[in-house]
């Protein structure tokens, strides 16, 4: 079936008539003056409607339109991607974007609900009527009908589809899936994720709404994980989680065709509760089957239990049934028994609710901030909670402000000071101290002329009873942009409360978002953790420069960077100033990225934990043989395998009796095995372990550690 682009725009043009699909405002509340966006290509940097580059703070988005913003003009950075599926958005931007959206995109969005398909027949397409379908390329075009889904295959594909430059605008597609089977050879071929990750950045150029790369059943929580620990850290936008299932854990291990359909389906049901709880993302079920060695009566069995499960789990935003030549959907053109099932089947909405962005708003508004009225937004008045004076001479500024209410600091030629409420506060405590202010010369706009009579706008710190100076450095300013400004101090223990005091010297000068929040002491103050890889593990170090009631530090292991596992428990100085150094080896990484997380545990049992570092391990050349480590613990196996399959590994004592049996699933390449053996070997014992497969055998001994 050929379908012409020309006439889908057209068409999409009647489904979405012209109209104010995406207005964004200057001021919070959709205050000021809107201008509108519509669904007609990027908006980027000066292109912006309204002179609004960087200065957005609140949006109102049409129902049945999705938008992209993002901070940067590549489409990277901080961003977010609103859906309006059920009704009108409107709504403040987090803090993260306000003032700073650089990049915006809006998009058509269809009624589509969860049934859909993966194939190259259009005329298939057609047959069944699912209400979307993608083709793993990124050429082919939607119908009034169905709706098309790109995808980026792999980094050749990626770049042609991003060197085609349609995209910009294309309106009949909304959504991109990422790689297919990137950690399979056989597919995308992008074993390291270091490599998927800058590629996949690019794609966020196309403001689409964007799926992860969808791994190898297996590799859901290590591929797929690592990969997402990555884009977390660098804010790239993954809006939902592919994945692919066919049971071939269950399969590899029993070969059986004609499993229990129940316990086939509830080990469906039980991956999708793992990929849920480890990602917290809408899913993506892009290929799924009872496997392809079973055949079609036991694909229909599992058929009509999974689709109506699917339906109702508000996780699952869509998913398509992968049909295999053995279990076609149709044969010259006349839909298969499986295939009528599948096409008869009536599938709900993909999307019940609007998808909006809960990031916070302003930090001067938590409970956390000890400051009354930081945010100077005070029903009873703008400046409640604080004392000076001159009243007449500060003003509630709604124009130009900062975030919603401002204080201006109004006579410009006058020196004006506005001090904080006594403020009660805990001796010896370390409290941080936060506001944003700009001085100009003249009332205005951010960015405007700069104090032209000597004005300098200042922050400190005063004695709550007396008003008497403080050791606090005051923080200054003489900018006419708006700049956030903070430091830290330490009460003294004579003092039970403070004041904060602000003032201009001259100008004019514009202050919000103030807070003070208590800091939490650290026990310790950690110079550095670090890693290195080397041929017998990961050598891991740390440096602390000040320890207080440390007892010890613990260390985690994890594959993913997000379930971690404790593998070292190292003594503490308890107290110390001075530099200590500690270290640890682990003899047992994974083969690939390995996240280590360390923690401080204090005498009195409280918990401090550091951000994890990475670390790739790759097995070397030398160990193209069998290599075994072995602790009280586990034992890893370390060897090249000429093919993928499974064998069996046995370990024996020097008497000859088998203590360990497994089967342990090889690929063809470098491997690294963990065997979980804790509670069956000796420390200084000497054991024997065999691998056998159907044509090769090995056999060796080692020690326990």
């Amino acid at each position: 079936m050929v379908k012409k682009l020309i006439a889908l725009f057209i068409c999409l043009n009647i489904f979405h008539p012209a109209k104010a699909q995406l207005t964004i405002y200057p001021a919070f509340n959709q205050g000021g003056t809107g201008h509108l966006i519509t669904a007609s290509g990027l908006y980027i940097g000066a292109n912006i409607p309204g002179g609004l580059h960087n200065k957005i703070k609140s949006i109102k988005l049409d129902r049945g339109y999705m938008a992209t913003l993002a901070e940067n003009e590549d489409g990277t950075g901080k961003s977010f991607n609103y859906v309006a599926a059920v009704s009108t958005i409107t709504v403040d931007l987090a803090a993260v974007l306000q003032n700073k959206v650089s990049f915006i995109r809006v998009m058509p969005l269809r009624n589509i609900t969860k049934k859909g398909m993966g194939t190259k027949d259009n005329n298939l397409v057609a047959n069944v009527n699912p209400s979307w379908f993608y083709d793993w390329g990124a050429l082919d075009v939607s119908t009034v009908n169905n709706e098309f889904v790109l995808m980026a295959w792999d980094i050749n594909l990626t770049n042609n589809f991003l060197n085609l430059n349609t995209y910009p605008t294309r309106t009949d597609v909304n959504t991109l899936l990422a790689f297919n089977e990137p950690d399979g050879t056989g597919q995308a071929n992008i074993p390291d994720v270091n490599v998927a990750f800058p590629v996949y950045k690019n794609l966020l150029r196309t403001g689409y709404r964007m799926g992860s790369p969808a791994t190898k059943e297996e590799n859901w929580n290590r591929w797929l994980a690592d990969f997402t620990t990555i884009a977390e850290a660098q804010d790239a936008r993954i809006d939902f989680v592919a994945i692919h299932w066919y049971d071939w854990g269950n399969w590899s291990a029993t070969q059986n065709a004609n499993p229990n359909v129940n316990d086939l389906f509830n080990r469906f049901k039980n991956y999708i509760d793992a990929v849920y709880a480890l990602y917290k993302k809408p899913i993506w079920i892009t290929e799924f089957n009872a496997n392809v060695n079973r055949p079609a009566a036991v694909q229909d069995a599992f058929m009509r239990l999974a689709l109506p499960y699917l339906e109702n789990d508000n996780r699952i935003e869509r998913y398509a049934y992968f049909f295999e030549t053995s279990f076609p959907a149709s044969i010259n053109g006349t839909l298969t028994p499986l295939g009528e099932t599948y096409k008869n089947h009536v599938s709900t909405p993909s999307l019940t609710n609007n998808i909006i962005d809960n990031r916070t708003t302003n930090i001067a508004s938590s409970d956390e901030n000890l400051v009354f009225n930081g945010d100077f937004e005070n029903n009873t008045s703008f400046i409640n909670g604080w004392i000076t004076a001159n009243p007449a001479d500060f003003v509630k500024e709604t124009i130009d402000d900062i975030n919603i209410t401002t204080v201006r600091f109004a006579s410009a030629t006058n020196n004006r000071t506005l001090t904080s409420n006594e403020i009660t506060v805990i001796p010896g405590k370390t409290y941080q101290l936060q506001f944003t202010a700009r001085i100009q010369s003249a009332a205005g706009p951010s960015g405007g002329t700069g104090p032209s009579r000597g004005g300098v706008f200042s922050a400190t710190i005063v004695n709550g009873s007396d008003q008497a100076a403080t050791t606090f450095t005051p923080l200054t300013t003489t900018s006419s942009n708006n700049i956030t400004r903070f430091a830290s101090y330490t009460v003294p223990m004579s003092q039970a409360s403070i004041r904060l005091r602000f003032n201009k010297t001259a100008d004019i000068a514009y202050l919000d978002d103030v807070s003070l929040i208590e800091l939490i002491p650290l026990p310790i103050q950690l110079l550095s953790f670090t890693g290195k890889a080397n041929k017998d593990g990961i050598n891991l170090n740390w440096q602390t420069s000040t320890e207080v009631n440390n007892e010890k530090f613990t260390l985690s292991h994890s594959t993913n960077g997000k379930n971690f596992t404790q593998i070292a428990s190292i003594p503490g100085a308890m107290n110390s100033s001075v530099t200590r150094a500690y270290h640890f080896t682990d003899k047992f990484p994974a083969n690939g990225v390995n996240y280590y997380q360390l923690s401080q545990i204090d005498r009195d049992g409280k918990t401090e934990t550091f951000p994890p570092i990475a670390i790739n391990f790759k097995i070397t050349d030398e160990d193209t043989q069998l290599k075994v480590y072995s602790n009280l613990q586990s034992t890893q196996l370390r060897l090249n395998w000429n093919q993928d399959e499974t064998v069996n590994t046995s370990i024996f004592n020097l008497k000859g009796q088998r203590i360990f049996n497994d089967k342990i699933a090889l690929q063809n390449g470098k491997n690294l095995i963990n065997l979980t053996t804790s509670g069956k070997l000796e420390i200084n014992n000497i054991y024997i372990i065999t691998i056998n497969s159907a044509d090769k055998n090995m056999a060796l001994k080692f020690i326990v550690h």
